[in-house]
């Protein structure tokens, strides 16, 4: 078996190939204008789509913020996955004395018993400190047990500029986030049907315990809580509100609209701003975005000719790869091929054989294998090179979609003379 050794070989595997994909205006779409960065009143914003993770809008989205009470939603995660709903805790002595003063609690009792279910409602609709810091002793047997659980577990979902030091989100210079991480964080806990259940509870009666009376529990949350409020916004599935003075007004939520999901995250507000930003931005990722395919799944990418090979190969990928397009502003996006360098013959079909790197407005978007899509055999000494991935071309909808197939197939047959030409040498018989 031999392998690509060539110097000049491994230069043009590993080359950087780009792809300009303008997107424009579909036909039957309605202008929607672009959100600029003013409109948002608040210090620090991001809007993701929660399935792709493409972000559609951001304003100091990845500097360092204080969270205040939207810490609740990791500390809700890691609930869910070390705790059972129907298991009873009790309160312990040191919890009292933990949380400050006229921040915002349910005053549990020492020795008070209530289920997790109960002190999930407490922590989501009350943002109950004390709540917090109950489930961060039972978990985490300390505080600082349990923020050591909570960075683990932020650095698993991505969040990479975030330092957790308690469950509650009061205030400590040590305690940060950003919108981005937040973002990320609240993409994995909207999933989780327990969750979403409590982030979008207007009111519950918490029922009389060992050590007090029933609890009657409403949010303040306006995006939720009255159909009347000018904030209220249907498509809300789960939302949490934060507020310290250093902090600011804070707000993360995830909305659903026809099979979509998005993600906003806002930081820094005063006031209702929170709410109004949040309102502007889901009308936004809801509006003036529509779904576009980039790639079909299998979708032949690149045909790699060998010398001895009893056919060239044929590379693609596993999945179908959709992104969201702005129709009133054009986004580019860029594509990177990286082969392996050890590729030799023979390669059978779905063997691995490198990979694409797609990037939105230069920003890394997405990193997929590519894979074989037929077999090659050997006849000799391997000797190849991939054809350059480039080009212009428009993606619309509809028909447009066709035309942008048809082109890429007649460009790959210029493309491959050009490559005869520039790699022409003795040993690869081009």
């Amino acid at each position: 078996m031999d392998f690509i050794n060539e110097p000049y070989l491994v230069e043009a595997f590993m080359k950087k190939y780009i792809l300009i994909f303008l997107f424009i205006l579909a036909l039957f779409a309605s202008p929607v204008s672009a959100l600029d960065a003013s409109n948002i009143e608040s210090d620090a914003a991001l809007l993701m789509d929660r399935d792709t993770g493409q972000i559609l809008f951001e304003k100091n989205a990845r500097e360092k913020r204080y969270p205040a009470s939207i810490t609740k939603v990791l500390t809700g995660l890691l609930v869910v996955e070390h705790l059972e709903l129907d298991q009873t805790l009790v309160v312990p002595e040191e919890v009292p004395p933990m949380i400050e003063p006229g921040s915002s609690q349910v005053y549990l009792i020492p020795g008070e018993r209530l289920t997790v279910k109960e002190l999930l409602y407490t922590l989501f609709v009350e943002s109950a400190n004390d709540a917090a810091a109950t489930f961060a002793l039972e978990i985490g047997g300390s505080m600082e047990g349990f923020a050591k659980m909570m960075n683990q577990k932020a650095a698993e979902l991505g969040a990479k500029n975030s330092h957790f030091v308690n469950p509650h989100g009061l205030h400590s210079d040590e305690h940060y986030t950003s919108p981005y991480d937040m973002a990320l964080i609240m993409a994995e806990a909207s999933k989780d049907p327990i969750l979403a259940e409590m982030m979008q509870t207007v009111n519950v009666d918490i029922d009389a315990t060992n050590k007090q009376e029933t609890r009657h529990l409403w949010t303040r949350n306006q995006l939720i809580r009255d159909v009347y409020s000018d904030y209220y916004y249907e498509d809300v599935f789960a939302s949490k509100t934060g507020y310290t003075s250093k902090a600011g007004t804070t707000l993360v939520s995830s909305a659903e609209r026809k099979g979509r999901n998005c993600v906003a995250v806002v930081m820094g507000g005063i006031g209702e701003s929170t709410f109004r930003d949040t309102v502007a931005l889901f009308d936004y990722g809801f509006d003036a975005f529509a779904e576009q395919t980039l790639f079909d799944a299998r979708e032949a990418l690149e045909e790699i000719p060998f010398e001895t090979g009893t056919n060239p190969l044929s590379v693609g990928i596993e999945e179908e790869i959709v992104v969201l397009s702005e129709s009133s502003s054009p986004a580019e996006v860029t594509t990177s091929l990286q082969m392996k360098e050890d590729l030799a013959l023979p390669i059978k079909e779905n063997d691995p054989v490198g990979s694409m790197e797609i990037f939105l407005d230069g920003t890394l978007f997405r990193q997929v294998p590519l894979i074989a899509l037929n077999s090659v055999e050997e006849e000799g000494t391997l000797f190849s090179t991939l054809a350059p991935f480039g080009g212009v071309f428009f993606i619309g909808t509809l028909g447009l979609v066709t035309v942008r197939t048809i082109n890429i197939k007649k460009r790959r047959k210029r493309r491959l003379q050009r490559l005869r030409q520039k790699y022409k040498n003795p040993y690869s018989g081009f």
